[in-house]
């Protein structure tokens, strides 16, 4: 293991099966339902996701996530029919950093994808 701890990659992988989760229920759900997963809405699906990781992370949990669709970097979505999406899940940790997103120590493990419509 390279550049991390023992701790710090298995908690990445505590994080990183939430955000494959709520990507792959964006895919399955109507188009015209995405928005409801931003954290700028923060509808019922964005709540139950935050509160999964505040549960699952217990005192680890440092700021609730972040779910953006097309209105960051990635670059415009492949298709007409499709949307870029970018998850960002923090957890504090006395060796990470504060910034804008959440403002008690963390790291972050960031998820990009796209979600399309057939």
């Amino acid at each position: 293991m390279c550049g991390g701890s023992r701790h710090q990659y298995a908690h990445e992988w505590h994080v990183a099966r939430p955000a494959n989760q709520l990507l792959g229920q964006m895919w399955t759900d109507n188009e015209a339902n995405l928005n409801l997963y931003t954290s700028a809405i923060a509808a019922q699906p964005y709540k139950d996701f935050a509160a999964l990781l505040k549960s699952t992370q217990g005192g680890a949990y440092a700021c609730d996530p972040t779910v953006q669709i097309d209105n960051f970097n990635l670059g415009a979505a492949p298709s007409t029919t499709s949307h870029s999406i970018n998850i960002a899940i923090y957890w504090a940790s006395e060796t990470g950093d504060v910034d804008a997103a959440c403002a008690v120590k963390h790291h972050v493990y960031t998820m990009s994808g796209v979600v399309g419509q057939n």
